[in-house]
């Protein structure tokens, strides 16, 4: 959560949803608490919106078949074997790797948002006859796209160059 929140103070990003923003800024309020366990916490909320929304992001998306799970009984109830050598990592063994790539996207979203917004301000700029914001508009835009190249290379997508 430490990461989570330095990464958004960082760049100033604050949540749109005011339920989003609200949840977080109560987590971060509990950040320093060393018993706090954010699941249970979360899901035993006095605000309905709270537990719901941590009741769905906790809930497993997906159940395992039996074939690939370690802890398969037999009829006697003991652990049997399988031919199945490969791993099955479930998500929160892959956090490390998810939450770094998710705020990474999260920040190309709002890179584009920006790059849209300083394409209608371009043209606005072109309507109204401004050449001084079509200037500055103009150099945003480029600021902008050049973000959006190094983004695009570190999250492996391709940008197509207008």
């Amino acid at each position: 959560l430490q990461f989570i929140k330095s990464e958004l103070e960082d760049d100033q990003i604050v949540f749109r949803h005011p339920v989003y923003r609200d949840m977080m800024q109560e987590a971060y309020e509990h950040l320093e608490e060393e018993e706090f366990i954010q699941e249970s916490y979360f899901l035993r909320h006095h605000r309905n919106d709270f537990s719901m929304i941590a009741a769905e992001l906790i809930t497993e998306r997906y159940e395992l078949s039996k074939i690939y799970r370690s802890d398969i009984q037999d009829e006697n109830g003991t652990a049997s074997s399988t031919n199945f050598t490969q791993k099955v990592e479930k998500e929160e063994d892959l956090l490390f790797e998810i939450v770094p790539r998710y705020i990474m996207e999260l920040k190309y979203r709002i890179l584009r948002e920006k790059i849209t917004e300083a394409m209608e301000q371009i043209k606005l700029s072109e309507r109204q006859g401004n050449n001084d914001a079509l200037l500055q508009w103009m150099k945003e835009y480029r600021n902008l796209r050049e973000l959006e190249k190094a983004f695009a290379k570190e999250l492996g997508e391709r940008i197509i160059s207008r």
